[in-house]
């Protein structure tokens, strides 16, 4: 193996898992060489409320990928989603006297601003995209580098999560001797990892369902157009297996990830399983069909959800890539045959491209992934002077990534 150009980690924060994965990128691409899940606790709801469970996990996943890929790892580039992730719609304006042609630096002084804007003492601005621009009033531009105008009206969307939610995760990577090189909204991330450019320019929606909160993307021509969470995620397909199989909490979710479908293939027939029970071991026969019609009926909900999401956004039609499913949740079958339902476009479970011997390990790694491959592009950013043959390629959506502080 070649000398590695650069060492890149990123960590998923999960409900339950701590995922670290760790790139290197060599002159053929970007390569993994390890990978760790550690289980996590101290969430409840999404919101991190027993800060040294985390630092714990965090520690032991680092060391874990530390010995097994026998690189050194002193920082990282860590997600962020929760169910108070949301964005929001900014409008700048600028005149210029005399008449100018608009360069480089007037669209990333317009950024700059955006990514300053005061959204209240609890939020912190995490990305800056933008939309359009309007110049001297006439049509809207999505790239108006090289045109002339007086007047500039340029439209961002301002990717937000709260202020101490941030503060909390960064001081828990500080706190397990990790510097933060930025910290990334998750569906973000995702997106980084599953989708090329094309496809990103074409329209998709992808949505990262975890156990403790599901966040999403709405991405169309070269930018994002809308992001946000909804109120239904992983611990609810438990809860209501539980409630109404009357089953307890770990059981209900093994029997899930053993048997679980929401799928039109589910069968129909009186089909059962038994499962064990309890301190006591008891025997119970749960019904399929029954476990079917729990996880079926909550998918739809959730779909119901994002159906409102895309219609708020504007781009019903044109999506036309349709629908990238990762996290935890997105391995359950037949989900995708309810969000292609639910939506009206194609759905498909997202899986990881562009990273050299990645393993197959599933839609809940793609996260950890792309929170990887952002960081070698912040460091590609950083060190663009240098000679880089055949690595700029790898860097992908140039758009403005601002964290709440510098680390």
């Amino acid at each position: 193996m070649l000398r590695p150009y650069i060492t890149v980690t990123g960590i998923d924060l999960g409900t339950t898992a701590t995922r670290v994965m760790t790139l290197v990128l060599e002159r053929a691409g970007l390569r993994v060489v390890g990978w760790s899940a550690f289980p996590a606790s101290g969430w409840e709801r999404g919101r991190l409320v027993e800060p040294q469970s985390l630092v714990d996990s965090i520690r032991r996943g680092v060391e874990e990928v530390r010995q097994s890929a026998g690189v050194e790892i002193d920082s990282a580039v860590v997600g962020i989603g929760g169910p108070e992730l949301d964005s929001y719609t900014l409008l700048l304006r600028r005149e210029y006297v005399p008449e100018r042609v608009l360069r480089q630096e007037d669209l990333q002084e317009l950024c700059d601003e955006a990514g300053k804007t005061d959204l209240g003492p609890d939020r912190a601005i995490l990305h800056v995209f933008p939309r359009s621009f309007v110049l001297d009033g006439n049509g809207r531009h999505a790239n108006p580098l090289g045109l002339s105008c007086r007047m500039m009206e340029a439209e961002f969307l301002a990717v937000a999560a709260p202020q101490d939610a941030v503060a909390r995760v960064i001081e828990a990577l500080h706190r397990a001797h990790l510097k933060v090189e930025t910290v990334v909204v998750e569906p973000v991330a995702a997106a980084y990892a599953s989708l090329i450019p094309e496809e990103w320019r074409r329209g998709a929606l992808i949505v990262d369902i975890g156990e403790g909160s599901t966040e999403y993307a709405v991405l169309l021509g070269d930018t994002l157009v809308q992001a946000g969470a909804i109120p239904i995620n992983g611990a609810h397909f438990v809860s209501d297996v539980m409630q109404v199989l009357g089953l307890p909490y770990n059981e209900a979710r093994l029997l899930i990830e053993q048997y679980g479908s929401a799928g039109a293939h589910a069968p129909l027939d009186s089909s059962t399983v038994e499962i064990v029970c309890g301190p006591d071991e008891r025997r119970r026969s749960v019904a399929l069909k029954d476990l079917h019609m729990i996880l079926a009926l909550r998918a739809e909900e959730l779909f119901e959800f994002l159906a409102r999401e895309i219609e708020q956004a504007g781009v019903q039609g044109l999506l036309g890539e349709g629908v990238f499913l990762c996290g935890g949740v997105a391995e359950l079958d037949g989900i995708c045959e309810i969000a292609e339902g639910m939506l009206g476009c194609p759905a498909q479970r997202a899986w990881v491209q562009g990273i050299l011997d990645y393993p197959d390990l599933g839609p809940a790694w793609v996260t950890a992934a792309g929170l990887a491959m952002y960081g070698a592009r912040l460091r590609l950013r950083r060190q663009a002077r240098k000679p880089m043959p055949r690595l700029m390629d790898l860097v992908r959506y140039p758009h403005r990534s601002l964290s709440t502080r510098e680390v």
